[in-house]
């Protein structure tokens, strides 16, 4: 697979977020924007992220919470469309805190435990 350095996070709703890619030792991060989804989705303490790649700059995704149910993803007449401001990244005025994206194993799913190792930013 092959990843633009923006990708467009897309809901169930059509709602899209932008979020930046970073490929590193073969493994894929996620940058500016993935910490905006904790805000968009009213997403407490933890949740489920599911990504399905469509092409190198866009992926559906859908979201359960800790308790494997559906997050509430908003309404509006048109889908909401959050872009990242690429000029305050390339001045690198806007903060970045990265997340790895984790493969998981069936055990992972099968046990409905994940531990990870969370470094603050």
């Amino acid at each position: 697979m092959e990843f633009d350095e923006f990708v467009m996070l897309c809901n169930p709703r059509n709602n899209e977020i932008e979020v930046q890619v970073e490929i590193q030792n073969n493994k894929v991060f996620f940058k500016n924007g993935w910490f905006g989804l904790k805000d968009f989705y009213n997403i407490d303490i933890g949740a489920w992220a599911i990504l399905a790649y469509e092409d190198s700059s866009f992926m559906r995704m859908s979201l359960k919470n800790r308790f494997h149910e559906e997050v509430y993803y908003p309404v509006s007449d048109l889908p909401i469309i959050a872009k990242l401001d690429r000029e305050l990244i390339r001045c690198g005025l806007l903060f970045s805190c990265a997340s790895n994206v984790v493969i998981l194993t069936e055990s992972d799913v099968t046990s409905g435990f994940l531990v990870l190792i969370l470094y603050k930013c």
